[in-house]
C-alpha cells in the first residue's frame, strides 16, 4: 500500500489517494503503511510539517524503511529548513548507501545552497548508482555549467536529451545556450528549433486535439516557454543570414510573448518591404494572382497579332479594287455572311 500511495503521489492523483487514505484508517489506524499514505496525502495538500509528522511515525513503526529519512529530507527542502534537509538525507544514506534518491536530494540542496561543487560529486555518485536516469545528468550538466566547465555542461546536457525521457526538450535548450556562450551561433540556431519542435510535439500530445492546444497554451501570451528561442532564432535569420522569411515566421511567434513583444515588433519593422508579386503570385497573404510575365501579352505574341492583322487589311483591299461599284462589293460580302 505505501508503494500504491507514492504511485499515486508522483502522478498527482489526489482523490484517488484520498480514497486509499480513507480506506487505510478504516482498516488499522496505526499501521506503517496507513502513516506513509497519509503522509504522501498531506504533503500532495501541500501541508509539508503535517508531511514529515507522519513519516516520522512511520520511521518509528519500521526503522528500517530508510526510504522515509528521503521522504522527510524532500518535505524539509521544500520548506526551505536546509539543514534538517540534509541531516534527513544523511540519514537515509548511512542506512542505505546505495539509494540513488537520497544522494541526488543531498544534490539538489546544496545546489539551492549555491555550493556547486559539492553538489556535482553528490549527483556523480546519484549517477554511478542509476546511470540512465536523464534527471540526474541534467542536473550534472547544470553544475558544470554553473562551474564554467560549459565543454562538460554539454556533453551532459546531450546525454540527457538521448535518454529523454523526462528532460530531452529541456536539455535542447541549455544545449542552445551553451551554444550561444561559446559564441557558436549556427549549432545555437540548429538545437533551438530542435528544442522547439520537441516542445510542441510533447504539448500536442499531452492535449490530442489541435484546437485545444491552441486555445489553452499557444495562445497563452503569459507562457514564456519559447520566447528565447523564438528571438534568438528571428535575429539570426534576419540579421545574420539574411533569411527574411524565416526571420519573420519567428519574429512574428516573438510578438504571442510578453517578454519579447517589443522585441519582435522592431524585427518585423527591420524587414525589407516585400515586392509587389511574390515568385508565388501572392501579395501579403492575399488571393493568388498571377505574376505579370502571365498577364501580359509577350512581344513576339503582339508582332503577330499585328502581321495577322495587316494581311487581313491587305487582303480585303485587293477585294474591293475587283468591283467597280461599292454596292456591289457590299452586296457580295453580305451574301457571304448570310
Amino acid at each position: 500500500m505505501d508503494i500504491l500511495s507514492n504511485q499515486y503521489f508522483m502522478s498527482q492523483s489526489r482523490a484517488e489517494l484520498a480514497a486509499l487514505v480513507h480506506a487505510l484508517w478504516a482498516v488499522e489506524k496505526y499501521c506503517f503503511e496507513t502513516c506513509i499514505a497519509t503522509a504522501n496525502y498531506y504533503s500532495l495538500r501541500g501541508e509539508k510539517s503535517t508531511a514529515i509528522v507522519y513519516f516520522e511515525r512511520a520511521m518509528v513503526l519500521n526503522p528500517s524503511y530508510y526510504d522515509a529519512w528521503t521522504l522527510i529530507g524532500h518535505e524539509y527542502i521544500e520548506l526551505r529548513n536546509f539543514s534538517q534537509g540534509l541531516h534527513s538525507y544523511r540519514k537515509a544514506i548511512a542506512g542505505n548507501p546505495n539509494d540513488y534518491k537520497a544522494w541526488y536530494g543531498l544534490g539538489q540542496a546544496y545546489e539551492m545552497l549555491k555550493n556547486h561543487t559539492s553538489a556535482l560529486t553528490h549527483h556523480l555518485k546519484a549517477l554511478d548508482l542509476r546511470p540512465n536516469n536523464d534527471r540526474i545528468c541534467e542536473a550534472i550538466g547544470d553544475s558544470y555549467e554553473k562551474l564554467d566547465q560549459l565543454h562538460l555542461a554539454k556533453r551532459y546536457f546531450k546525454r540527457a536529451s538521448r535518454l529523454g525521457q523526462f528532460s530531452s526538450a529541456s536539455c535542447l535548450s541549455k544545449i542552445a545556450r551553451i551554444c550561444r556562450r561559446l559564441k557558436d551561433d549556427d549549432k545555437a540556431a540548429k538545437y533551438y528549433e530542435m528544442y522547439v519542435q520537441a516542445e510542441v510535439e510533447a504539448e500536442f500530445e499531452i492535449y490530442g486535439n489541435f484546437e485545444l492546444w491552441v486555445e489553452e497554451d499557444h495562445l497563452d501570451q503569459r507562457h514564456e516557454g519559447y520566447s528565447d528561442a523564438y528571438l534568438f532564432l528571428a535575429k539570426y535569420y534576419i540579421e545574420k543570414k539574411g533569411d527574411y522569411s524565416s526571420g519573420e515566421e519567428f519574429a512574428r511567434k516573438c510578438v504571442w510573448y510578453i517578454p519579447t513583444r517589443d522585441e519582435g515588433a522592431k524585427l518585423l519593422k527591420k524587414l525589407p518591404k516585400k515586392e509587389l508579386f511574390s515568385s508565388t503570385g501572392v501579395v501579403d497573404g492575399d488571393i493568388p494572382r498571377r505574376p505579370l510575365s502571365e498577364t501580359l501579352p509577350s512581344q513576339e505574341t503582339s508582332q503577330h497579332k499585328l502581321d495577322s492583322s495587316s494581311s487581313a487589311k491587305c487582303q480585303e483591299k485587293h477585294e474591293m479594287d475587283k468591283f467597280d461599284n461599292w454596292n456591289d462589293y457590299v452586296k457580295l460580302r453580305k451574301s457571304k455572311l448570310e
